[in-house]
């Protein structure tokens, strides 16, 4: 596994805690399978979002009320991060969005970069 280090402003902090919301991370290898970080629930803080072990590949951010298992439920392929799940249900809805990543020498000029990419609507505040 590889990582990627994020950073909560005050502002998105203060906004999770006053919303009792948690945020999670997801990536998924070639074989589909996930890889789940808590980034912030319950006021606990992680600044690391653990990724597959791959060249490149997408980081998706989730903030939600439910907890993870309940997301786990709704989410076991990248193609159930949609518009659709995400406002489908009341209790498990969510907010996404996702950053593309390349961290391969070979990939893009040989320095690991990445790029916000998928700006949902509904996405973050």
């Amino acid at each position: 596994m590889s990582a990627i280090k994020l950073t909560l402003t005050s502002d998105k902090q203060t906004s999770l805690s006053n919303t009792s919301h948690n945020l999670f991370t997801v990536a998924f290898d070639a074989d589909g399978n996930a890889s789940w970080t808590t980034i912030y629930a319950s006021g606990l803080q992680s600044t690391t979002a653990t990724i597959p072990l791959m060249d490149s590949g997408k980081l998706y951010v989730i903030e939600t009320a439910a907890p993870l298992n309940t997301l786990q439920g709704i989410i076991t392929k990248q193609s159930d991060i949609s518009v659709l799940n995400a406002t489908s249900t009341t209790t498990s809805q969510f907010r996404y969005d996702s950053f593309e990543y390349a961290q391969s020498p070979a990939d893009e000029g040989g320095t690991p970069q990445g790029n916000l990419t998928s700006v949902e609507g509904f996405g973050f505040r």
